[in-house]
């Protein structure tokens, strides 16, 4: 494989450090004693997304590469990958 360009480098350190902010924020925000979303930090208990719809938060797997992973993408390299959740999967409880 070639090795990554420039800009290619740039902006994977960019998403590393984005990923190490974000991440973290995520987990602590539906952590939180009243949930919240996004950066703004929106209360659950005022937006309502879930509870108004009869759901019950009761936690949130992040799925990301195992470990020995590998890619063909030039660009992602498993360690890269590794850096942050690929997918998100909210255990929630619909409760009427």
């Amino acid at each position: 494989m070639n090795a990554p360009r420039d800009h290619i480098r740039r902006n994977r350190a960019a998403w590393q450090e984005f990923a190490a902010r974000y991440a973290e924020s995520g987990r602590n925000a539906w952590a939180a004693e009243d949930p919240y979303w996004g950066i703004w930090k929106l209360p659950e208990s005022e937006l309502k997304l879930l509870t108004d719809n009869g759901f019950v938060v009761e936690r949130l797997l992040e799925l990301g590469a195992p470990a020995g992973a590998e890619t063909a993408y030039a660009w992602a390299d498993a360690e890269w990958a590794q850096s942050w959740p690929s997918e998100e999967v909210w255990f929630a409880r619909y409760q009427p």
